[in-house]
């Protein structure tokens, strides 16, 4: 008699411990789950910011460089515009924004769901606006003095 209730004892133990392991790993998914999401998001933002920031930078380096040279001038450049960013050229300075996915805390610096940051030029001229997602060639070029930047 003292062997069936030693096991029934030891089955009840062996529930209560999956029981607690079930609750353990409802509680893990609970709190892991949306905070694995905030950081992928976070992180895509980051991304796309530095590929557009940086995109912006070389657009305005190239003009720059060629409004800088003493003669006539050309130069070809490949940008990424990452999704849901865009590139344009406008008063003296090349502009980029990009549309958060999410609001996190990159959200809270840029000031809402869109990041904005504009470089200076030399010169004003138009260059289009570049939306993405697109892998773009560039020519910036300098003819008598006057400097344009068009898609190649």
């Amino acid at each position: 008699m003292e062997n069936n209730l030693s096991l029934g004892r030891k089955g009840q133990a062996s529930i209560e411990f999956i029981f607690l392991v079930i609750i353990i790993l409802v509680y893990l998914h609970a709190i892991l789950l949306p905070t694995v999401n905030y950081a992928t998001a976070a992180a895509n933002d980051a991304k796309r910011i530095t590929e557009a920031s940086f995109a912006a930078q070389k657009l305005a380096d190239s003009i720059n460089y060629v409004s800088s040279a003493s003669g006539d001038s050309v130069q070809t450049i490949s940008v990424f515009i990452p999704n849901d960013a865009a590139i344009s050229c406008a008063s003296s300075s090349v502009a980029m924004a990009v549309t958060l996915g999410s609001a996190t805390g990159y959200s809270a610096a840029c000031g809402g769901l869109t990041c904005a940051k504009s470089y200076r030029i030399a010169q004003n001229i138009g260059c289009g606006s570049i939306t993405g997602p697109s892998m773009q060639r560039y020519k910036v070029f300098k003819i008598g003095g006057v400097i344009s930047a068009a898609p190649s």
